[in-house]
């Protein structure tokens, strides 16, 4: 187990205050997981006696290839957080997750259970927003 690297905290931050978690990124344990370079990201010890439960946060943002990526924040059926799985549209390896600089389209569950849309900017200032079905 281990700390967020610097290049990991920006999209988690934003995973985090999307999906509307206390939880600080700064203080999270992860490791990697085996999915081919994409980078996901197991939170917390003891991981593996856990059951995924629900996604409470997803993230849209594009490789340095120009490759999409779909970033999740989920957590177990205890509602703890669980992981971050990132999926690479083409299965290839991530090449950056994304900078402070990126747009990211982030996408929530609504107080209705409906998922709305996002995009923010690096500091969290929305560009757009819209009510997904």
């Amino acid at each position: 187990m281990r700390r967020l690297l610097d290049h990991e905290l920006p999209l988690t931050r934003h995973l985090l205050a999307v999906g509307v978690r206390p939880e600080r990124a700064e203080q999270l344990l992860v490791e990697a997981l085996s999915d081919g370079g994409m980078g996901s990201l197991r939170i917390g010890v003891a991981a593996a006696d856990r059951e995924l439960g629900r996604k409470v946060a997803e993230a849209h943002f594009s490789d340095a290839d120009g490759a999409p990526v779909i970033a999740a924040l989920n957590v177990d059926v205890d509602d703890q957080l669980f992981e971050i799985d990132i999926w690479k549209v083409d299965f290839s390896a991530l090449q950056r997750w994304p900078s402070p600089l990126v747009r990211w389209s982030l996408r929530s569950p609504s107080s209705a259970g409906s998922w709305s849309r996002r995009s923010l900017q690096c500091d969290g200032s929305p560009i757009a927003a819209s009510r997904l079905p």
